[in-house]
């Protein structure tokens, strides 16, 4: 049984739960990972990611604060990735050796509201920050056409370049 070597990287890093909970899924599917924290400063970030893969890495989840800066590592992304400018999940692709940049915040937590039998299509949504994780919920959100969908953050400013990019959302 192939043992896939994963992680999460991030600045700081201790906080995460990753480890814990894809080592525990992982257990219970019969898979084998070796699933690491990475403590990686951002000058450091690119190096780091390359190195990763080319040591037999299959795959990272990317939290603060590289989930913009992971991009510059790699060689292709998804659309939502084009649109919001931000990945949180980076792999190495079999038939090319290319890494590529998913955001799978959204899907997330859209497959998480079906779960939990919430019908976000008929509510009002309120998403508290203005960061990559919001930004990608923001994308699948707006495909199920919520009621309204608002943005509350600290600074206006960080607020901004997100309705740019998602137009029918206001401040």
């Amino acid at each position: 049984m192939k043992t896939y070597k994963l992680g999460v990287v991030g600045d700081p890093i201790s906080h995460s739960l990753s480890p814990k909970i894809h080592n525990l899924f992982a257990k219970r599917a019969n898979i084998k990972i070796e699933y690491e924290p990475y403590h990686v400063l951002t000058s450091n970030l690119d190096s780091f990611i390359r190195d990763f893969f080319d040591d037999g890495g299959s795959g990272l989840n990317v939290t603060l604060p590289h989930k913009i800066d992971c991009l510059n590592s790699v060689d292709d992304f998804s659309p939502i990735v084009k649109k919001i400018g931000a990945a949180n999940t980076l792999t190495r692709l079999r038939d090319t050796n290319q890494i590529f940049a998913d955001s799978t915040d959204g899907m997330g937590l859209i497959k998480g509201l079906m779960e939990a039998n919430i019908n976000e299509i008929k509510s009002d949504i309120l998403i508290l920050g203005a960061g990559g994780a919001a930004q990608s919920i923001i994308h699948d959100l707006q495909t199920r056409a919520p009621r309204v969908i608002a943005i509350a953050n600290r600074t206006k400013e960080k607020v901004k370049p997100v309705v740019s990019r998602f137009p029918s959302i206001g401040l």
